[in-house]
């Protein structure tokens, strides 16, 4: 009833900051205060990838590769870079059986259900997507985005 006091370390970047601040009033509403500790990026990355002292955290990352097995060392109990300290059997049972299957509807299904877990769990709470918009001529060929949102000018050419 009287609510909670938290600390939360957070980069000085905009990119981290921002949204921490949104974040914080809308914890205000619900009674939860959150002090946010803004740090220089090294020190940063020292609290939330080293040592794993948070209870929650504003991060950016994308994947190189548009396959949910991309994560797997962030958030399974195992995983290498597991900075978040996620210890969750279901999950790691979860993504145990979505890389053992390889017809694709059924890993399809498998991955669904890993995404049910990683949703009931509030693993990753997606805040925002950043816009990526290219103006280019009208005869300038194979100006596309890929499934991760990433234009390769090698890819490009002119019209002949």
């Amino acid at each position: 009833p009287n609510g909670i006091d938290i600390t939360v370390p957070c980069s000085s970047s905009d990119l981290y900051y921002k949204p921490m601040e949104i974040i914080q009033a809308q914890l205000a509403e619900v009674a939860i205060r959150v002090t946010v500790d803004k740090t220089d990026n090294n020190a940063w990355f020292e609290v939330v990838l080293r040592i794993g002292a948070y209870p929650f955290q504003v991060v950016t990352f994308s994947s190189s590769v548009a396959d949910v097995d991309y994560y797997y060392e962030m958030f399974t109990s195992d995983g290498n870079e597991n900075f978040g300290g996620v210890n969750i059997p279901e999950l790691d049972a979860a993504y145990k059986n979505a890389r053992s299957i390889v017809e694709p509807e059924a890993r399809t299904a498998a991955i669904r259900e890993l995404q049910r877990v990683m949703g009931d769990m509030g693993i990753i709470i997606p805040i925002y997507q950043n816009n990526k918009t290219i103006a280019a001529s009208k005869d300038l060929q194979g100006v596309v985005a890929d499934s991760e949102g990433v234009y390769r000018v090698s890819d490009w050419s002119w019209a002949s």
